[in-house]
């Protein structure tokens, strides 16, 4: 049994864990998710606990979006959890962006063939059954009212998220509030990409795994915690904490200055010199070294 002394600094033994685990690729922990995490840690065998990889609906894979789902598969090995869910928002796009849903389907069961060659191949049995799904129609708009407080109220993240947004084609309101419907509560039901993908689990608690450019919205959900008291949303909400990872741009968009896509290369045989982006070339290029390690182990 778990002492409360010993509950208070399991948090700080799983954050410095993760960050000094060089090939998971975490860039740094949620600040305010301390309790989370604490919960996290001693739940009996990870019992309730989802961690949860959530990405955009995109037309084009970049090979990156692979080594995005690598890093969450090397984080699971270190967090007790009952599931890790990788989340395509092909559905959220389509409604928010206007892409075409068969397009963003077919981008994503690329991503679903290849990743599950990854895990065979890397991974095998070290890894627990991965729900690899798409999100499904979801009303945004008994979130909204609270995002637009956050809105209203401002602030550095807030003016990031609206500068950021027309870039993306989307509307910063509904995709916040879609960041906090997805992360924080446990009302996302999802569609798996596989008749033999294990069945949803119902979260007690959700570990979201993402960029370095989630940082903006994940301000804006603990801003949307801590302004819920009588939003009426507080019944549908879940203990929630954030991991980023050390990839720069999200890695389901080509990156500005150019990188392979998904069905351009792999890992094994992507020559990294010849990416030209800089950021996704030091992204790939982690990637590729831990693959050429194991290959000699």
């Amino acid at each position: 049994m778990t002492t409360a002394h010993e509950k208070m600094h399991l948090p700080g033994r799983l954050r410095s864990q993760l960050l000094q685990d060089r090939p998971a690729f975490v860039e740094s922990v949620g600040k305010e998710d301390i309790a989370t995490l604490a919960d996290v840690m001693t739940a009996p065998d990870g019992k309730g606990t989802v961690l949860r990889l959530i990405m955009g609906a995109t037309t084009t894979m970049p090979l990156r979006a692979l080594t995005y789902a690598d890093s969450a598969l090397r984080i699971a090995r270190l967090i007790p959890h009952e599931q890790l869910q990788i989340v395509h928002a092909n559905h959220l796009g389509a409604a928010v962006n206007g892409v075409d849903q068969s397009d963003v389907r077919a981008t994503a069961l690329q991503l679903h063939e290849q990743l599950q060659r990854h895990i065979d191949r890397r991974f095998g049995d070290r890894v627990g059954r991965v729900l690899h799904a798409s999100d499904t129609p979801f009303d945004l708009a008994p979130f909204a009212p609270l995002a637009e407080q956050v809105f209203t109220r401002g602030g550095k993240f807030v003016a990031e998220l609206v500068r950021k947004q027309p870039k993306h084609k989307g509307d910063p309101i509904r995709y916040t509030s879609a960041h906090f419907a997805f992360q924080d509560t446990s009302e996302l039901e999802l569609a798996a990409f596989s008749i033999s993908a294990p069945d949803q689990i119902a979260a007690e608690r959700i570990v979201s795994i993402g960029c370095g450019q989630e940082r903006n919205f994940y301000l804006a959900r603990m801003a949307m915690r801590g302004m819920a008291d009588g939003s009426g949303l507080t019944p549908l909400m879940v203990d929630s904490a954030q991991i980023f990872t050390r990839h720069q741009t999200p890695p389901y968009f080509v990156a500005h200055g150019g990188e392979p896509a998904l069905t351009e290369a792999t890992l094994e045989t992507l020559d990294v010199d010849t990416v030209r982006d800089p950021s996704a070339r030091r992204e790939l290029a982690h990637f590729v070294e831990l693959t050429e390690l194991e290959e000699e182990e």
